[in-house]
């Protein structure tokens, strides 16, 4: 029986598969969370009037969470309640800054875990993309065409 190492094989799309099964998990909790919390019943109105301003990539989750979540209605509804809680009466006095507020010192636990996966997802594609680019190759030696 031959011994694989980690250069052959499948091993070798093992750090491109962990990176990107990590990048598709951030997308899809990003997706669900934030499409909750913009409809949120105290704050989900005026968040999203300040992430139409401020914050694209946020607004790209919320799109995508809109879609996911026809099909699973409730999902992301627990954490974005926990992440709303403590800040429904600092967004409610001065709508326009909610991105500010949601994104500056963490209120909750929640909070502090959907900034991370937000600031996470962009970082895990980066490493999928450079794990992808730095894989190992089989190499093919080319033959000699020129006999002496």
């Amino acid at each position: 029986m031959a011994k694989i190492g980690f250069s052959e094989g499948p091993f070798r799309f093992l750090p491109v598969i962990v990176c990107g099964l990590a990048f598709f998990y951030l997308v899809l909790a990003n997706a669900f969370t934030f499409a909750a919390l913009g409809d949120h019943a105290g704050i989900g109105k005026q968040f999203r009037g300040a992430v139409a301003d401020d914050a694209p990539i946020v607004g790209t989750w919320i799109l995508l969470g809109d879609v996911l979540r026809k099909v699973l209605p409730t999902s992301g509804n627990l954490t974005a309640e926990m992440a709303a809680a403590p800040l429904v009466e600092r967004i409610s006095g001065y709508p326009p800054a909610a991105v500010a507020v949601f994104f500056g010192e963490s209120k909750s636990s929640a909070q502090a875990r959907m900034q991370w996966q937000h600031r996470l997802a962009p970082a895990f594609l980066l490493l999928a993309l450079i794990a992808w680019v730095r894989r190992p190759k089989t190499v093919h030696l080319v033959r000699q065409t020129r006999h002496r």
